[in-house]
């Protein structure tokens, strides 16, 4: 699942494309506005409901970041420790099987300056939450000033 915490400044922006995500695939994205009443609320809810924060990651490069193949290799290894991101299902035959919860990916969508306040401000909201880096050795396609390497 993916959770776009967008930026009231840019959920305004005629030209953000973030919002098509929610539009591409409704089942498996959400949209919450940062400074928008009661999103902030919602936000947790959502975490909580999807195995709480051990059961999410922000997209976001901080210095603690992880690649997202160390993070997938992370996850393997507590999926059997954290009962609150398993869930149950019943198979074809009607055998009660235990399954993973999908993970709940949160995606900071604004200005840089403005992500870095969001993702503290997410601590408040959310609690701890692991950050996971996309790696890539291009510069964005995105016409605006890109300071360092990973960032798109």
């Amino acid at each position: 699942k993916f959770f776009v915490y967008i930026h009231f400044t840019e959920f305004f922006n005629a030209g953000d494309d973030a919002k098509l995500l929610e539009l591409a695939a409704p089942s498996c994205a959400k949209l919450f506005v940062h400074g928008r009443a009661g999103d902030d609320d919602r936000l947790k809810t959502s975490i909580d409901e999807g195995g709480g924060p051990a059961n999410a990651v922000v997209l976001f490069p901080s210095d603690t970041a992880m690649t997202v193949n160390n993070y997938l290799k992370y996850r393997r290894c507590s999926f059997k420790q954290h009962d609150h991101i398993q869930d149950f299902d019943v198979d074809a035959e009607g055998v009660g099987v235990e399954i993973e919860k999908p993970l709940q990916i949160i995606v900071i969508d604004s200005t840089w300056r403005r992500a870095r306040k969001m993702q503290h401000h997410l601590k408040s909201v959310i609690g701890e939450v692991k950050h996971v880096k996309l790696e890539t050795d291009i510069i964005s396609v995105y016409a605006r000033t890109q300071s360092q390497l990973g960032r798109i």
